[in-house]
């Protein structure tokens, strides 16, 4: 079943999932503070946090991301981390992207 969710909201229930996964997805969040409380709602107790976006750096990252993607990786982390979500580990496998795991304490 799918659940069409706004900027705001993932719409989902409190505690109803172990594991959210975006992958080029969140440099879209128009309101990630909102967007982020619920994430952090919906995951159950020790729930993760999957985050594959572009790395955003100057002098390294393309034009087009340089337009196109409002946050680098540094970023992101604080602004997940404001959330109550707690960046658990960083895969290093990807080039061009980053690969975060954060978990609900």
């Amino acid at each position: 079943m799918g659940i069409v969710n706004d900027q705001h909201s993932t719409l989902l229930p409190p505690d109803s999932v172990d594991l959210i996964f975006l992958a080029d997805t969140y440099h879209h969040f128009e309101q990630p503070a909102d967007m982020l409380r619920s994430i952090r709602d919906a995951l159950r107790p020790g729930g993760e946090l999957v985050v594959i976006d572009f790395q955003r750096e100057p002098g390294l990252s393309s034009a087009w991301v340089m337009r196109h993607v409002r946050a680098g990786r540094d970023q992101v982390i604080a602004e997940i981390e404001l959330a109550g979500l707690r960046l658990d580990r960083e895969e290093p496998i990807l080039r061009g992207n980053f690969f975060l795991r954060f978990r609900k304490p």
